[in-house]
């Protein structure tokens, strides 16, 4: 695996293997893209509710055991309370070609004012918004809309994949866990 450069990224961009939209290119670093935050978000709650991974109930189209587990909110600025975890949907919508997968971050700014983000990668063939996970600081901080505190680093595949064709595909606002046969076993 390679990680791709700011020239390989452009490069990528212009033959149109790779989607980013709207992009400007002041979101391209060295071998980063900064990516900014819409106004859609999701909290979630806290519970002591068990989620039963097993039940079949959670395989149907409309989940309302996951619904509730999830506040979904859209405003162009919020705040994040202490240690809150929060589903934030990017602005940009990106397609990714076949033989490049993404890893998300957080940008150091941000990572130094407490939030955190697990690891997370974007298949490659992944096309749609991204969603983040951020879990909050120890102290409230307010975000919003276009603000970039994520940033995905693009690395290529020894070769070409069939493309990733999951339950995630064409997602746009914010998409809360789904669940089916491949994830649950």
């Amino acid at each position: 695996m390679c990680i791709l450069t700011k020239h390989e990224i452009l490069n990528l961009l212009a033959s149109g293997d790779l989607e980013i939209e709207p992009f400007s290119e002041n979101m391209l670093e060295d071998t980063e893209i900064n990516l900014r935050l819409s106004s859609n978000y999701a909290i979630i709650k806290n519970s002591d509710s068990i989620l039963d991974l097993s039940s079949k109930r959670l395989f149907t189209k409309k989940n309302i055991i996951v619904d509730t587990l999830y506040e979904v909110l859209k405003n162009d600025s919020y705040i994040i309370n202490p240690h809150q975890k929060v589903l934030i949907e990017s602005l940009e919508f990106v397609k990714l070609p076949k033989n490049v997968k993404a890893r998300i971050e957080l940008r150091s700014t941000f990572s130094r004012l407490g939030f955190m983000t697990p690891p997370t990668t974007i298949a490659p063939g992944f096309k749609g918004t991204i969603m983040f996970r951020l879990d909050g600081s120890s102290l409230p901080i307010k975000i919003g809309k276009n603000v970039s505190i994520f940033k995905i680093t693009l690395e290529t595949t020894a070769s070409k994949t069939n493309g990733y064709d999951g339950i995630y595909q064409n997602q746009t606002k914010i998409t809360l866990p789904r669940f089916n046969d491949n994830i649950l076993g």
